[in-house]
């Protein structure tokens, strides 16, 4: 967390305050920011289980266990919890084919299970890889993908934002 001790940045009712915290022994608690290497925050994202019903994230990293909500996750993250998503499951199959289409996949696509990803041009190609080496357990068989990565390339491509 990292507070702002400029009194100019307040309302005027509440730069007394501001101009006392600034002078207080919190101070360097409420400035301090911490870098984390991204090595350990992949490796967090890696190994979490979300838990839809509770909505709740799990983490387990060398035999600690901690959680988080959606909500304070949110919050933490900047991202509003009140916003609407879009369901994964109100994406058509159609609505899949032609955003591939649209991003310039190269190859005739009538259903998902004839997906290519050489098809597609070389940058979705290579955001493709990354998302599904990020998310997917498996190594190889980039082709098969499930609904799960095509709902994602649908989300990045129109800046929807999905519920999963």
């Amino acid at each position: 967390m990292v507070a702002v001790v400029d009194p100019s940045k307040y309302f005027q009712l509440v730069q007394p305050l501001i101009i006392c915290l600034d002078h207080s022994i919190l101070k360097k608690a409420l400035v301090m920011i911490e870098y984390v290497p991204i090595s350990q925050l992949s490796l967090a994202y890696s190994i979490a289980i979300y838990n839809k019903k509770m909505e709740v994230m799990g983490f387990e990293i060398q035999r600690m266990k901690t959680s988080i909500s959606k909500t304070n996750f949110c919050k933490l993250s900047g991202l509003s919890i009140t916003e609407d998503f879009i369901a994964q499951d109100n994406i058509s199959t159609l609505s899949f084919i032609q955003v591939h289409q649209k991003m310039g996949y190269i190859s005739d696509l009538s259903v998902l299970s004839q997906f290519k990803k050489f098809a597609l041009p070389p940058i979705w190609n290579a955001l493709f890889t990354i998302q599904f080496k990020c998310i997917s357990k498996r190594s190889i068989g980039y082709d098969n993908a499930s609904q799960v990565f095509h709902t994602l390339l649908y989300g990045l491509y129109f800046g929807e934002k999905i519920d999963f």
